[in-house]
């Protein structure tokens, strides 16, 4: 497990195995035949492996400017392309419902073989686009180079839910009921979600996927701080986050060259809150298709403006309220230590003027966090560990900065 690599080094490992010529693009935006009906894909770029990507529920990519912004980034290592699923963005609608990740995946496939797109290809899904990815993988392995899950649907997360939450009892918390009902309801109806999508029978499909051997499976996380229902009582979250992260960790099972990495702080909305780390997610997988190593999990020493990936480890294990704040408070001990050294070390090199500026920085810096981090006075206990949380942050943020004024003989 690792905090997201860096986009650079990614980048710098992914271009270093294509000629120059390579980097030409080769660009196509249109809609393609798939019996009858009309799929929009959007490509950039050239290179292998291809990155198709597939987006959450109701989303269509090839439109959608993070989505967009995120293509952009890969382009120029390696040809990508988004695809609207049936009734989205540019895409015809499907001629019956219900529909399935089944029939997702024969609309990608008949519409890159339409557009003359060919494989292998690594696949990109966030959300429920990454069971669609999935159930690509088992129809069509020897078209799947690998995958990249971004926050994906796992096929046993409702039944991991519901069992979560427990059965209905009488004078249980209101956001309990809404959350058992939304499960029972949104994700098993298919009337009930704008796509008309089988999720039961979508997550059937998926199970097929036992192995893609020793092909690159990257699992890009969010951030184990997420709650996925708003309302819900802390400890009740915490259980409920912690089987997710708990089947994400389940998706490396799919393959002998599989990387998890979570995101610091984004949730599930992670193309939209954290594009640099789904960025970074796709590039680890290209690399891994072409063969390159990718760099070492970065470790919290000087320079790294995130906290440790030991926090989110431990955060990931916490079962109570106090167990995050706890995980928090030993963060902090240790950034805030952090901070004071190279305080210490810059006040004691820095010529008299720029130790004033800096001491008058620092006053600023510590009124601002305060501000920032200061819990509502009825926030409850989420508010206590956000509070916690961002106290870790905004200290590593300003920890970083100042190493990097040290000199380097310092550092």
């Amino acid at each position: 497990m690792s905090i997201h690599p860096t986009l650079a080094t990614l980048a710098a490992l992914a271009l270093g195995a294509l000629p120059l010529t390579a980097l030409a693009t080769d660009d196509l935006d249109g809609r393609y035949d798939v019996g009858g009906r009309s799929i929009h894909l959007k490509c950039e770029g050239t290179g292998a492996p291809v990155v198709v990507i597939d987006a959450g529920l109701g989303t269509a990519p090839a439109g959608d400017p993070g989505w967009l912004g995120i293509a952009g980034k890969i382009a120029p290592v390696t040809r990508v392309c988004l695809y609207d699923r049936a009734g989205l963005g540019g895409s015809d609608p499907a001629p019956s419902r219900p529909r399935t990740s089944k029939d997702a995946a024969t609309d990608l496939h008949a519409a890159l073989k339409a557009a003359h797109v060919d494989g292998p290809y690594l696949l990109v899904g966030h959300s429920i686009g990454g069971l669609h990815a999935q159930v690509f993988a088992s129809l069509y392995p020897d078209d799947t180079a690998g995958l990249v899950l971004v926050s994906s649907t796992h096929p046993d997360q409702s039944k991991a839910w519901l069992a979560a939450l427990g059965p209905a009892k009488a004078g249980e918390e209101k956001a309990a009921t809404e959350a058992r009902t939304f499960i029972g309801t949104v994700q098993t109806n298919p009337a009930k979600n704008e796509e008309g999508l089988d999720i039961v029978q979508s997550a059937a499909q998926a199970r097929q996927l036992h192995t893609l051997g020793a092909k690159p499976v990257i699992v890009a996380t969010h951030s184990p701080r997420f709650r996925m229902v708003p309302g819900l009582s802390e400890p009740m979250s915490i259980k409920l986050e912690g089987e997710t992260q708990r089947l994400q960790k389940q998706f490396l099972s799919l393959s002998t060259n599989a990387h998890q990495n979570i995101a610091a702080t984004a949730g599930h909305g992670l193309p939209h809150e954290d594009p640099a780390f789904v960025v970074a997610n796709i590039l680890q997988g290209v690399a891994a298709v072409r063969g390159i190593a990718a760099p070492a999990e970065p470790k919290a020493t000087s320079g790294a403006s995130t906290p440790r990936p030991s926090y989110d480890a431990c955060l990931q294990q916490a079962n109570t309220t106090a167990d995050m704040v706890g995980c928090a408070n030993d963060e902090y001990a240790f950034q805030d230590k952090r901070l004071n050294d190279v305080y210490k070390k810059l006040m004691s090199t820095l010529p008299e003027a720029e130790k004033t500026t800096l001491r008058a920085e620092e006053r600023q810096w510590v009124d601002g966090k305060t501000r920032r981090c200061k819990p509502p006075r009825d926030g409850g206990t989420l508010a206590v560990v956000e509070a916690s949380g961002c106290a870790v942050e905004e200290t590593a943020k300003r920890a970083a900065v100042l190493e990097k004024r040290l000199p380097k003989a310092s550092q």
